[in-house]
């Protein structure tokens, strides 16, 4: 075989990988896939000191000794589950981290999928936050923007591995096209 019949086969054979991966049975279903949504489990985990490798979890160093967090899941319920979080005290706006550490300090963190910027509502939650004296406000694309905004707030950070980004449908079609850009 030719190199040009193997540098052909060998595009054939990762684009059989990629469109394995990439046209599952869920990539169909009626839920878009969020890339803010896996960027924040991303965080959640790390923050966490937890690797999931399929169904195990490892637990690492926490990157943050002195620091607790907490999400908050008011991702636009709708329906029944909406009318009751609504009932429970959920609300909109409220950013998506809230973290405490030594001081007293409190810090407020609102993620977006990159190119997004924060809503309306989410900006007046912060302008009120702001008026209350809460200094420690962000909005973070990405795993490695919280860990240079939480060291920029002054938390003691012991450096340790930020798990790779998941594969979204978006970057799976750039490959694709990637592999068979006429060059």
């Amino acid at each position: 075989m030719g190199e040009g019949a193997k540098e052909i086969q060998g595009r054939e054979e990762s684009a059989v990988a990629i469109m394995n991966n990439l046209f599952t049975p869920s990539t169909f279903s009626k839920k878009r896939e969020h890339p803010e949504y896996h960027e924040t489990v991303r965080t959640s985990d790390w923050l966490k000191g937890e690797i999931h490798n399929g169904r195990n979890i490892i637990h690492v160093q926490r990157p943050f000794p002195g620091l607790e967090f907490t999400h908050f899941p008011a991702e636009g319920a709708s329906g029944k589950e909406g009318f009751f979080a609504k009932r429970m005290g959920v609300r909109s706006g409220i950013h998506d981290f809230l973290f405490w550490w030594i001081g007293p300090n409190t810090g407020f963190i609102e993620m977006k999928e990159e190119g997004k910027q924060p809503k309306k509502h989410q900006l007046e939650f912060d302008l009120r936050i702001a008026a209350m004296g809460f200094k420690f406000r962000a909005v973070c694309y990405t795993t490695e923007q919280v860990r240079d905004t939480l060291i920029e707030w002054g938390n003691e950070y012991r450096p340790c591995h930020i798990p790779p980004r998941k594969a979204t449908f978006n970057d799976k079609m750039a490959a694709m096209a990637e592999l068979y850009r006429n060059d």
